[in-house]
């Protein structure tokens, strides 16, 4: 690579975020025979244990480069105790870029002839890069890599399992190999941090971490660089470094990252397609690792996000097998059989891991239901009535003019922590939301100031997939809804017809404000039948924040997340109309729906036959809170906040029930809602209501719809009560 365009590479990392501190830094005449970087993010617990090894390396010549990525735990004064005591540590305290800019930062400010790479959860043998560097010195090699121990500590005991790097190839060990000769270099485990690397080898062939922000598995492009362009390796036969396995914070527990595997695998097939010549030597090689961590990242994911990643993983797998890309010759036999079965019949692939996964879990389910004795659940009302007494003295204590000064002044500091620690919640999660609206030609110009303010308020990295169930929408209207769109906020509008055996239906009390196309949420699982989850929100809605956060909520083994509905205990006696068995009721204007269970379950099918024969009052609420049942979970009020809250109830007891503190103005509360719901009778867009009304001409006016005028009437005067401003 040339120099000139190495160096922009260096400038552009650097100046990439904000460098707040470098330690021991000062210039010396002494060069380290091994520069070692630590990339550091929050692993206060485990990284003393790392420093420490690396503290007692039997080669002396070492520098020890401390990438600290915006921790925000004590990792930085660790690091810092470290480095009054030694100065061979080094420390870079930096923004949070993510685990491949911290990579390269590190890389780019070492000095050593070789470098080394030691994850901060781990910890290192005393004698490995004294080892390392007498074999890389000797052999002249551009990368050598070490076997390496994986390892648990249970009761404060190491145990470990032996890994042969390479144990599909025993042949490669303790001698010098070319990986352009010998291929088979691409079978080995992949790793990068158990050897080391030539320096001036990865500047010369410009060998990088992909800087993705927020990805993981950054260190697959990084490895297959290095075998691409080496010319001398060396696997050597000896174990010096430990990998942990109980950090429940790596990455491969997450099961929320969706695509940062095939983030990495485009970062490489970018490099690949700069070098045709080695794209043509490696491109089978290429696709081989690329599918079978696809496979792995398959497994891992939890189960509403498996059908979509599944139809991306048919689509590439088809493509590159229409090219002649893979050679199925260098998969073994497990391998080539899961691949042609997701390349040939992907709906068998995926319905087989399901019945295996239902298999190991029904014994569980029941054991777990079986215990769930009287006794238990006298014991869980008495903690519940434990709970909603703490909230009470919470609530009090928050109130306190103490607590009043305090928050206001502290207001600005809290918002600037709470800033930066959502910034660090996002990086490691899906950034893609699928979200759901349904309207008709009457509905559609509240849905449309719903998806404005949907759009207004989302942050740029969210990526929002937006589907719109219509029913008779003209093409003016849909010509309006479809001029939102933008980068990273697709609209897709789907013409559905409503079932006609609701279009007559009738509220005993002649309420009318809810639409039969309410119904059309019956059949969201069935219309998405290729995605695994999604947002539903009613078209009355203002959407204040990005909803980020919210989608990606655990509901792995239920069917949806839900708000809670104060008429579990406002109007006990509609559950005891309905006959409802659960304790809480929840309101269906937002659901977060796990549609890859809805569909196992055939919920569709149950709902539509419940509101047929079943108990009802409300169009779909009803329907959906008896068969939904106890295979929910509750959200914080904010995602589904309604405008007759404080209407109904006082601060304090709404705060009692949702066991989180409430403003003591609806105005206030109103403008800290992530979902604000108009979801009674009266709408700011035909009521004078004050405040909401203001704040939906905010919206209305950046709306498609900002040529129809609104024309407002006064509320009622028995609608009246509860509009304070």
């Amino acid at each position: 690579m040339e120099k000139n365009m190495y160096e922009k590479m260096v400038k552009n990392t650097r100046e990439k975020v904000e460098v707040h501190e470098l330690i021991n830094f000062e210039e010396s005449s002494e060069k380290p025979k091994v520069s070692i970087v630590v990339p550091v993010c929050n692993v206060e617990i485990y990284l003393e244990e790392c420093l420490q090894s690396l503290m007692n390396q039997s080669l002396q010549e070492i520098e020890i480069i401390c990438v600290n990525d915006g921790s925000t735990d004590n990792s930085l004064e660790i690091l810092k105790k470290f480095a009054k005591q030694d100065k061979r540590f080094k420390i870079i305290d930096k923004d949070n870029a993510g685990y491949g800019h911290t990579m390269n930062i590190g890389m780019d400010m070492s000095k050593g002839k070789y470098i080394g790479i030691v994850e901060s959860d781990d910890f290192v043998d005393e004698n490995m890069y004294r080892d390392l560097y007498e074999l890389a010195e000797k052999e002249h090699l551009d990368l050598i890599k070490a076997d390496f121990n994986r390892f648990v500590k249970e009761d404060g005991e190491l145990k470990c399992n032996y890994i042969d790097v390479a144990a599909r190839a025993k042949d490669c060990y303790n001698k010098v190999i070319d990986p352009s000769e010998d291929k088979r270099v691409f079978n080995l485990v992949m790793q990068t941090w158990s050897g080391i690397y030539n320096r001036e080898f990865l500047i010369k062939n410009g060998i990088r971490h992909h800087e993705s922000p927020g990805a993981s598995y950054q260190d697959n492009g990084f490895w297959f660089q290095t075998f691409i362009f080496a010319k001398r390796v060396y696997f050597y036969n000896k174990p010096y470094y430990f990998n942990r396995r109980d950090n429940p914070n790596s990455s491969v527990y997450n099961k929320a990252k969706v695509y940062v595997m095939n983030k990495e695998y485009e970062f490489i097939e970018q490099i690949l397609n700069k070098n045709p010549d080695l794209k043509e030597k490696y491109i089978f090689q290429f696709s081989r690792k690329k599918f079978l961590n696809y496979i792995f990242t398959y497994n891992r994911l939890a189960e509403e996000f498996r059908l979509e990643y599944l139809a991306v993983f048919h689509k590439e797998l088809k493509e590159a097998d229409s090219v002649g890309e893979i050679d199925w010759t260098l998969f073994l036999e497990k391998e080539r059989k899961e691949l042609k079965e997701i390349l040939e019949k992907p709906a068998e692939f995926l319905n087989k891991k399901k019945i295996n996964e239902i298999t190991k879990k029904k014994d569980a389910d029941l054991k777990r239901e079986k215990n769930l004795t009287k006794s238990l659940r006298r014991e869980l009302k008495d903690c519940e009535t434990r709970l909603k007494g703490q909230n009470e003295l919470i609530y009090e204590m928050w109130n306190s003019s103490s607590y009043r000064l305090g928050r206001s002044i502290t207001a600005i500091p809290r918002k600037y922590k709470d800033k930066s620690l959502r910034k660090e919640q996002r990086e490691n999660v899906n950034k893609v939301v699928h979200l759901v609206y349904i309207t008709d030609e009457n509905y559609c110009l509240p849905t449309a100031v719903a998806l404005t303010s949907l759009k207004i308020n989302k942050f740029f990295d969210s990526i929002y997939k937006v589907h719109i169930f219509a029913s008779d929408l003209s093409e003016d209207s849909k010509k309006r809804i479809y001029s939102l769109e933008s980068e990273n906020f697709t609209i897709d509008i789907i013409d559905v017809e409503q079932d006609k055996r609701f279009m007559t239906y009738k509220k005993g009390d002649g309420d009318l404000h809810v639409s039969p196309a309410a119904i059309l949420k019956f059949k969201i699982p069935t219309i998405l039948s290729r995605v695994g989850k999604v947002l539903y929100m009613d078209g009355d809605v203002l959407v204040q924040d990005d909803l980020l956060e919210l989608y990606n909520t655990d509901i792995k083994g239920l069917y949806a997340a839900v708000v809670k509905d104060i008429i579990s205990e406002r109007n006990p006696k509609h559950l005891k109309f309905l006959h409802y068995k659960h304790k809480y009721y929840f309101n269906s204007g937002m659901m977060l729906l796990n549609l890859t269970k809805m569909r196992k379950d055939n919920v569709s099918k149950k709902l539509v036959e419940y509101r047929i024969n079943g108990i009802n009052h409300f169009m779909d609420q009803d329907a959906l809170n008896v068969i939904l049942g106890e295979k929910v979970c509750f959200v914080s009020p904010r995602y589904n906040f309604l405008n007759k809250f404080y209407d109904w109830w006082d601060a304090k007891r709404l705060s009692v029930f949702y066991g989180e503190v409430f403003p003591n103005t609806e105005k206030e509360a109103f403008k800290q809602a992530a979902i604000l719901h108009l979801g009674s009778h009266e709408k700011p867009w035909k009521y004078e209501m004050g405040y909401l009304s203001q704040l939906y001409d905010k919206y209305h006016k950046k709306s498609p719809y900002s040529d129809q005028k609104l024309i407002r009437e006064p509320l009622p005067v028995e609608e009246n009560v509860g509009v304070r401003y």
